[in-house]
């Protein structure tokens, strides 16, 4: 009885192990750009190409859109699991020596920080408890994104005779990005599949910089669309290209959203 009592505990002690490092292994890939703190895994990892996250910053929140990537992070030693404060402080230093700003710091466990890495402004956010559990936050910021279908883009102009698209340029320039071409793509379908349509392309910028120069960048970028399509096949006489700069904005210029959404081109129905 002694001898089957000791295989039974030694086998229930090597359940509960094996259960134990079952539970703690990895169950998704680390976040980017920062290592985890030491003697910890990862309960789960979440990403999405493209959302939004509310990240606290002193005077508020502000909503940032681009890759966005969680991951929830546990201790292994549940006996002795680092602090909050560890915790935040540890990604806080890793921010700032890849060169980033913390721009929101709190003891019971929030950091909110910004970087730039290979040309993409990140944000990490960083909420921290007790028990040693974390949650690390990544957006890879981009600009705003539309996808769209030739279809949309006939019952949009019909509806409501335009419709804005977000074809992002670089800062002060007019050459179209190489990952806006689905969208000429789309626009070009629409004119084929509809041979009497007729579009007049605006061009519109946000507030910020001389209201000259904005117009005549608006002008540039409508243009350049317009040639797009034309160097697919459209005859000229179905298009004309027009700049606003920021004379007609479509929401309040005092925001960071806003502005994105002022910053745009629209198809006009002639």
């Amino acid at each position: 009885m002694m001898i089957l009592r000791k295989a039974l505990l030694m086998s229930l002690a090597v359940f509960l192990s094996s259960s134990i490092a079952f539970a703690n292994q990895d169950r998704g890939g680390d976040a980017p750009y920062f290592s985890r703190m030491p003697n910890s895994y990862v309960v789960e990892n979440i990403q999405k190409e493209y959302d939004s996250h509310l990240f606290t910053i002193p005077d508020g929140e502000i909503s940032v859109e681009g890759k966005k990537t969680v991951v929830e992070y546990g201790p292994n030693d549940e006996d002795n699991p680092p602090s909050a404060l560890q915790i935040i402080r540890n990604y806080a230093n890793a921010a700032v020596g890849k060169g980033g700003t913390v721009l929101y710091t709190h003891d019971d466990g929030t950091l909110t920080a910004r970087m730039q890495s290979n040309g993409k402004e990140v944000w990490l956010e960083v909420l921290a408890w007790m028990s040693g559990e974390y949650r690390v936050t990544i957006i890879e910021k981009e600009t705003m994104r539309q996808d769209v279908k030739a279809s949309d883009l006939l019952t949009a102009l019909n509806t409501n005779g335009h419709v804005p698209l977000y074809i992002n340029f670089d800062t002060g320039k007019a050459d179209i990005k190489a990952e806006h071409q689905t969208v000429i793509s789309e626009i070009v379908a629409l004119l084929q599949q509809n041979s009497g349509l007729r579009l007049i392309i605006e061009g519109h910028t946000d507030n910020v910089g001389e209201p000259d120069n904005n117009k005549r960048l608006s002008e540039q970028r409508a243009q350049t669309v317009m040639n797009a399509l034309k160097q697919n096949g459209i005859a000229a006489e179905r298009l004309q290209a027009v700049g606003y700069g920021q004379e007609k904005p479509a929401a309040d210029n005092t925001t960071d959203d806003g502005r994105a959404k002022n910053r745009r081109v629209e198809l006009v129905k002639r």
